[in-house]
């Protein structure tokens, strides 16, 4: 059976177009959300919205009232000015859904537009999570809270990846995606004329150092069996060209797809933080911020993911990639509640030059978008009747 019709396929696009016209920033997708809601109206699926204050949780009903299959999708964008020249680009300067969010949530109301017109209910209920704030890596902890998945046996989610084209899925085994925690070191030296160095402790030579140090935490580990990165993304010193400057401060992001390799990390950050700033007659304070862990998908899951999508799109639908994902992604919070497996969707045209995601000239094809929603539609009922097979 197919899923997903013609109409539904307009309409997704149609949504998508005026999500990406009216991107919103992690936790403030309301208009998002309402967007949401309004479609789910439209199709008359029973909802629950301003769950974690913008997200919404639509639940469509089983055969039986037995445990829930979930799928989940992001809603937020990104502060980025768009420059891809498209008609229907971004009307909400420095905000841009450059990462497919605006894909991934029309995904899921595909998802829902087709089960609401299915002949008959899936076999147990269904629930679409429409998350807010997964690019600040908040918005899946606070959904949790609210008890979204309290009662969830499996969960499901995506991404667009513009590495493979349209009609093509990775279903990998193990990690996929990186942890991520977030670093903050305050270095306070001793200001001084620019003039009279000696006077001084220069608060960014130190933050210098530190920052080249920590770019060696990692070095030669993108090829090693646990890959990790450190990078220090922000730098802020100064206050006049002719004033040293009597502090300086870095923040930064910690990836690891090993759990030991994230502690050594967070802890290597801190001593070398500390060791050089002694040696430079600095005093430095350090704040660590907890992340997301790695996403691990498990071989029995992948299994039936994998197999749903050789029956769903096609026996050569499945694509191995072995390139290392380091980016980090929230739905890890949720498989720390309940089993589940995170797939990407390809969404390539060979035709098109694809900017990476995060930039400001990102696009997909968005033929993948009626890829994505026969696929997910799809797992969600065979994870039901697998998830019956073996009595719940």
């Amino acid at each position: 059976m197919r899923w997903i019709t013609p109409e539904i396929e307009r309409e997704m696009i149609a949504i998508r177009h005026d999500l990406h016209r009216h991107p919103e920033l992690s936790w403030q997708e309301y208009r998002t959300a309402d967007k949401v809601c309004q479609t789910l109206n439209n199709h008359g699926v029973t909802y629950t919205e301003g769950i974690a204050g913008v997200g919404v949780v639509a639940d469509i009903p089983g055969k039986v009232n037995g445990p829930v299959i979930a799928l989940r999708a992001d809603m937020d964008a990104l502060p980025v000015q768009e420059d891809t020249g498209l008609s229907f680009a971004s009307e909400n300067p420095g905000v841009m859904h450059a990462c497919g969010h605006d894909g991934h949530t029309s995904i899921l109301l595909g998802v829902a537009m087709a089960l609401a017109d299915a002949p008959e209910p899936p076999p147990l209920p269904i629930r679409l999570l429409f998350q807010p704030a997964e690019e600040v890596a908040t918005g899946a902890k606070a959904m949790i809270r609210e008890g979204t998945i309290k009662d969830v046996r499996m969960i499901f989610g995506a991404h667009l990846d513009c590495n493979h084209p349209v009609g093509k899925v990775v279903v990998n085994e193990g990690v996929v995606s990186a942890s991520r925690d977030v670093f903050r070191i305050k270095v306070t030296g001793r200001g001084g004329h620019a003039a009279r160095p000696q006077e001084a402790i220069d608060a960014i030579k130190i933050g210098i150092h530190i920052a080249q140090e920590l770019q060696q935490l990692t070095s030669g580990a993108m090829t090693a069996s646990n890959p990790a990165v450190v990078s220090v993304g922000c730098f802020q010193a100064g206050t006049a060209p002719n004033v040293i400057a009597e502090t300086a401060v870095l923040e930064g992001t910690i990836y690891a797809q090993d759990q030991a390799e994230r502690l050594r990390l967070n802890e290597a950050i801190r001593e070398t933080a500390q060791t050089i700033a002694q040696q430079h007659n600095g005093i430095v304070s350090m704040e660590m911020e907890e992340g997301i862990p790695a996403i691990e998908n498990k071989p029995e899951i992948v299994q039936l993911a994998r197999e749903t999508a050789r029956s769903s799109l096609g026996k050569d639908s499945i694509v191995d990639t072995p390139v290392t994902n380091m980016g980090a992604e929230d739905f890890s919070c949720f498989l720390e509640h309940t089993e589940g497996v995170y797939v990407r969707i390809g969404s390539w045209n060979m035709a098109a030059n694809i900017a990476p995601a995060h930039s400001s000239q990102f696009d997909f094809d968005e033929g993948a978008l009626a890829v994505g929603a026969e696929y997910l539609t799809s797992l969600a009922i065979a994870a039901g009747k697998w998830v019956q097979e073996r009595g719940f």
